[in-house]
């Protein structure tokens, strides 16, 4: 397993990003990586995007039709969590449409194949009805001498009618109340989706609308296929027994800042559920005129999506295992995971992610396994497929960790690292401490005095100095007249995305006092 090295700033391990993409995709799976290349081309969206998205589509269309078993008595259903951030104006829902539009076209034609059956089926519940509704009026006259099917008859034959009448497909959710996710599960076999360009989700799971109180337990039973009851009032408790939830979010940063900083999510391992990427923007050098998506990977795309979601779902899931080779390398990254999570281990301080990273990979795995193999003529995960799925982890656990550091306890850190990315982004070579306020505020970073600790935090790392600082005793805080001088080092350390680079996934990666001292102004 190769780990990520984040040095003096873990924003320096996203260099890892998709740079891996050539790995991250077994020979088998071709041209899901040129459609991912060609979708973040044609949309000018980092590449990452479209890469965790595909990942949440595919892993729904297998769930609950195959698990991946890596081992006796382990099970992994194959649904994924992901959590993209990325910044307002990013062609989010574009791409959210684009990627969830094959789905979308399958539920409709399921539902227009249904239709006669559904048509026929109510014609008889209305003819039984109606019978029902004469059964009655005769018992009220007390006639009983008509022959003929008795009132507790008819009413049976109706539940019966009733509970043969397919209902069409809905996987995919944009509501996020628990009470539709759940009832989404128990329409569809126990699986679904919730796939949203906003950070409504989160809010809702968070308690905003519940008077506070998180609201976790579906979130956790359905990404670990654990069994479920829903208790509403006035209707009787619904039973899931294996419910398999994928979640596809891809929403502002400040959007997430509230679930990613919640210790109730953190202490519940809800936060160790996902998958986070937090890819550089493209915004200001994006290509105006980039070419669209081949016809042929657009094809190749939804047929091989609406092929898995033609498989039946069966009772029991169909289970995938490792190949002897795959079996070995599955147990180093074990290894090397476990050993990691012993209090001076790379996982000590997120042992609820890095418990679960192996699983990660399992999942990753039988995902891939299945693009590749959509009829299963074979079970049995090759190395070429785990060495694919291993090639994820040094991404993720980069972002895992930058998203720990800009969203986590060490908010002085995030901030600073916010206020260097403008610098950088901007190319600011010096500014005022109102510049750097309005450029970094937030519903959370709301007085400019907020900004103070992230400034002297640069300062001792030699990052800017102050040049002016007028005095104001009578104000808390910095002046506002106060001007810094950047250090040439910072404009000098990071490199843009350009127009002509249209894979460049890299993010600004301030270092430590060490490395910005020599270039100090």
């Amino acid at each position: 397993m190769a780990t990520s090295t984040p040095g003096n700033s873990p924003s320096a391990a996203l260099t890892a990003a998709m740079e891996a993409i050539e790995a991250a995709f077994p020979p088998s799976c071709e041209r899901l990586k040129e459609f991912v290349k060609a979708v973040a081309i044609s949309f000018q969206v980092p590449v990452d995007l479209p890469v965790f998205l595909v990942l949440a589509a595919f892993g729904l269309a297998s769930s609950r039709r195959v698990e991946v078993s890596p081992q006796a008595d382990w099970r992994e259903i194959v649904a994924v969590y992901v959590l993209v951030l990325l910044p307002s104006g990013e062609r989010k829902s574009a791409v959210f449409s684009k990627l969830i539009k094959p789905i979308r076209d399958w539920q409709r034609n399921q539902a227009i194949v249904m239709a006669a059956e559904i048509a026929s089926l109510d014609n008889e519940i209305k003819v039984t009805k109606e019978k029902l509704n004469r059964r009655r009026a005769e018992a009220a006259r007390g006639d009983q001498s008509q022959a003929g099917d008795s009132m507790d008859d008819l009413v049976v034959q109706i539940a019966e009618l009733e509970g043969k009448k397919p209902k069409p497909p809905s996987l995919v959710a944009t509501e996020s109340t628990t009470e539709a996710i759940a009832d989404l599960l128990l329409d569809n076999k126990e699986r679904g989706m919730l796939a949203a360009a906003e950070g409504d989700a989160l809010d809702v799971m968070l308690g905003r609308y519940s008077q506070g109180k998180p609201n976790f337990g579906l979130w956790l039973s359905g990404h670990a296929g654990d069994a479920f009851e829903v208790r509403r009032k006035g209707r009787p408790i619904s039973s899931l027994d294996r419910p398999t939830l994928t979640v596809a979010l891809a929403i502002q940063p400040e959007a997430a800042v509230e679930l990613l900083s919640s210790k109730a999510a953190a202490g519940r391992g809800v936060l160790g559920r996902f998958f986070f990427s937090c890819p550089a923007s493209k915004v200001g050098y994006r290509d105006l005129q980039p070419p669209p998506v081949p016809i042929q990977l657009n094809d190749w795309y939804g047929g091989r999506l609406q092929q898995l979601l033609d498989k039946e779902v069966p009772a029991d899931p169909i289970f995938l295992t490792l190949s002897d080779e795959a079996a070995e390398m599955f147990l180093v990254l074990r290894a090397e995971i476990e050993a990691g999570l012993r209090p001076e281990g790379a996982f000590a301080d997120c042992q609820s992610w890095g418990s679960k990273l192996a699983g990660a990979v399992a999942r990753i795995a039988g995902i891939l396994h299945g693009i590749a193999n959509p009829d299963l003529t074979t079970c049995v995960i090759d190395a070429d497929t785990l060495r694919a799925a291993l090639a994820w982890v040094p991404y993720l656990e980069a972002h895992e960790r930058y998203v720990a550091w800009v969203a986590g306890d060490n908010s002085t850190s995030a901030l600073a690292e916010r206020i260097l990315a403008w610098i950088v982004r901007k190319s600011v070579t010096d500014f005022s401490h109102n510049d750097c306020f309005n450029a970094v505020r937030t519903s959370i970073v709301n007085e400019a005095k907020a900004i103070d600790p992230a400034l002297d935090l640069l300062e001792e790392l030699h990052w800017i100095r102050v040049m002016t600082e007028p005095a104001r005793p009578s104000q808390r805080g910095r002046p506002r007249g106060s001007r810094y001088q950047v250090n040439p080092a910072a404009l000098q350390r990071t490199s843009r995305p350009s127009p002509q680079n249209t894979q460049n996934t890299q993010k600004p990666t301030p270092g430590g006092a060490a490395e910005a001292q020599e270039g100090q102004p």
